[in-house]
């Protein structure tokens, strides 16, 4: 008697596990049809940073009338016009691809025993990251500009200029001063120029218009080098090209072949000017 009410036991238990075990199983099967059924949830793209909805600093330091500024940015156009004679304005716009990183962006604001430092950081883990400048000053300033990648705009300065960019175009308009640009990649363009150039560049063109003062060098390695001078300049002229052809729009006196052309234009007791090109023409005219 007391076995077969064990094995009613028994079997009672093994029904219960087995309905278990299938409702178990309906269960899944259900889950895993509804995953297929339910539609994710849409993620939101955060907007992209930059322009005047990047975070922006601006400050006023008050400097002697020929301050030294120096700024070194890792990426991002650097725009420097003149101002006020007594002091020097910046204005830093952090720019990113994605708004987080703009926090991640670092802006040094310093003022300095001759002058003002600005400095900009590029984050560890930032993405399409860059900081716009823009610096007004005074006219007699002594500017030191460096940037990884972007444009430097410099206007109507008097004090000497050296601008170094990694890749991307000089613009220098009415700078009255000593004047040395350099840029892997991009054209340099100065207008205006009253003083001795050193102008350099790996890929691009190299365009010149001033009066020259002193010794000038210019070089590129791939791109043409368009000189325009005064009406009558009295400057030595030593141009050379590996590939390309010399064309001139002024008499020269001396040794004038097709890729070499080494002589005087008037007097020669205004300057001397070099040009050296790897691969690119050199054009030269005077009016």
């Amino acid at each position: 008697m007391e076995s077969r009410r064990r094995n009613v036991w028994i079997v009672g238990l093994v029904v219960l596990v087995v309905l278990a075990l299938g409702c178990l199983c309906a269960l899944a099967a259900a889950a895993g049809a509804g995953l297929w059924l339910v539609r994710p949830e849409p993620v939101a793209l955060e907007p992209r940073a930059g322009g005047p909805e990047g975070d922006r600093l601006e400050q006023t330091f008050a400097v002697g009338e020929a301050p030294r500024v120096v700024v070194d940015n890792f990426a991002g156009s650097v725009t420097v016009n003149i101002g006020e004679p007594d002091e020097v304005y910046v204005k830093a716009t952090k720019k990113a691809l994605r708004a987080r990183d703009l926090n991640l962006i670092g802006v040094g604001l310093a003022e300095a025993v001759d002058g003002v430092r600005v400095k900009t950081g590029r984050p560890l883990f930032g993405r399409d990251t860059s900081v716009e400048l823009v610096i007004t000053t005074p006219p007699d300033t002594r500017l030191e500009v460096k940037t990884g990648a972007g444009t430097v705009i410099v206007r109507d300065l008097n004090g000497p200029v050296v601008a170094k960019v990694g890749a991307g175009t000089v613009e220098m308009r009415d700078v009255r001063g000593e004047i040395e640009a350099s840029t892997g990649a991009g054209t340099i363009t100065v207008g205006g120029a009253e003083g001795p150039v050193r102008l350099e560049n790996g890929a691009g063109g190299i365009v010149y218009q001033g009066t020259p003062q002193g010794d000038s060098y210019l070089k590129s390695s791939v791109g043409a080098i368009a000189l325009t001078l005064p009406r009558q300049p009295d400057v030595r002229v030593d141009l050379k090209t590996s590939v390309g052809a010399i064309e001139l729009g002024c008499p020269v006196e001396g040794v004038v072949q097709p890729r070499r052309v080494v002589g005087v234009i008037g007097s020669g007791l205004q300057g001397t000017i070099q040009a050296r090109n790897d691969v690119g023409g050199i054009g030269l005219n005077c009016r």
